[in-house]
């Protein structure tokens, strides 16, 4: 792959669910993979796995976020490039007024 939108339309390959169901397919798959990620790091708390086991098992959940939440821009009819550039200005913005830390989308 050579760009993040390169990914997102790849992805488009791999999408075996009903179009109908996309929103609630996509959304039910994010969490189930951020849970496996929270459930990789407990384990590894609880002594399951020492640090290469949970990098190697993160790896593969992490890249299973990158492929639900490009599918999500891809039927938001979104560029990822464009969500991760807003989202660098938003936080770049919020670095300069020294309002990182705090509570609130509108700070």
């Amino acid at each position: 792959m050579q760009n993040i939108d390169d990914y997102q339309k790849w992805t488009r390959s791999t999408a075996v669910f009903p179009n109908a169901a996309a929103f609630l397919y996509i959304s039910y798959g994010l969490l189930s993979e951020a849970g496996e990620i929270a459930g990789a790091i407990a384990k590894y708390h609880r002594g399951d796995y020492d640090w290469k086991e949970l990098e190697t098992k993160l790896q593969k959940e992490l890249g299973d976020c990158f492929w639900f939440l490009a599918q999500f821009c891809d039927h938001l009819e979104l560029n990822a490039s464009e969500i991760l550039q807003k989202n660098v200005d938003k936080l770049e913005s919020r670095k300069e007024r020294n309002v990182l830390k705090g509570s609130g989308d509108d700070r």
